[in-house]
């Protein structure tokens, strides 16, 4: 049972881990994103044209296409989380009784 719990746990931290990891990533991502944005609407700014316009655009939905993927993201580490917490109370939790228990206990009664 202490080895189950323990390879349980260990999984659990390696998948929010993971999930984190996947997160700052994503978090990098959107920021460099960010910066493109800035740079084209300077260019649109000082030279408003159709390319620049379209690089803005361009800029634009895939800074909204990155943030939609750290929103993801955070909410995978969320949920690893919550999973690794239920992963950590479980061994702890009551053990139902057995089947010829209960129905023992059922005939005690009548």
């Amino acid at each position: 049972m202490a080895a189950r719990a323990e390879t349980n746990a260990i999984n659990a931290r390696e998948a929010v881990t993971l999930a984190a990891d996947k997160a700052n990533k994503a978090a990098k991502d959107a920021e460099d994103s960010l910066k493109e944005v800035k740079l084209a609407r300077t260019a649109l700014s000082k030279e408003v044209n159709a390319a620049t316009a379209t690089r803005a655009d361009d800029a634009g939905r895939k800074a909204k296409r990155l943030a939609a993927a750290v929103f993801q993201a955070a909410e995978d580490v969320r949920r690893q989380a919550s999973l690794a917490d239920i992963a950590a109370m479980k061994p702890f939790a009551p053990q139902p009784a057995s089947a010829a228990t209960s129905v023992k206990a059922s005939r005690k009664q009548v």
